[in-house]
């Protein structure tokens, strides 16, 4: 089985904070995120509950692993009349990816062994 490939870091780098500060006219980088806007995700009460995961189960500022690593950065939970709700924001902060066409194929092979070596 081949090795899972290392975590990168997916902070934007100074000259990205730079290009995209001037790119949308923000008075500094320092105003430019330090993760992309898009590696941000929501895990609402259905996503929580299919995981066996709770909200009440986060502290700000915990790395959660999914094959990538994120960071809790907001907790809330409501009442109101549409029932109870609630949910965590996660912000990537480090990714790792394969080709999944590749993996298969690795998972093929690795199953057709047995007929390669046993005649059945």
């Amino acid at each position: 089985m081949e090795k899972v490939p290392p975590m990168v870091d997916m902070r934007h780098t100074s000259a990205e904070k730079e290009e995209e500060a001037e790119e949308y006219s923000l008075p500094s980088p320092s105003n430019v995120p330090d993760y992309p806007y898009g590696l941000a995700i929501s895990l609402g009460k259905d996503e929580l509950e299919k995981l066996g995961l709770d909200h009440t189960d986060f502290d700000l500022g915990d790395l959660v692993h999914f094959h990538a690593m994120a960071m809790v950065t907001s907790i809330s939970s409501r009442a109101d009349n549409m029932g109870d709700t609630c949910r965590i924001e996660l912000q990537i902060t480090h990714l790792s990816a394969e080709d999944e066409a590749e993996e298969d194929e690795e998972n093929e092979e690795q199953e057709d062994a047995p007929s390669r070596l046993y005649k059945l």
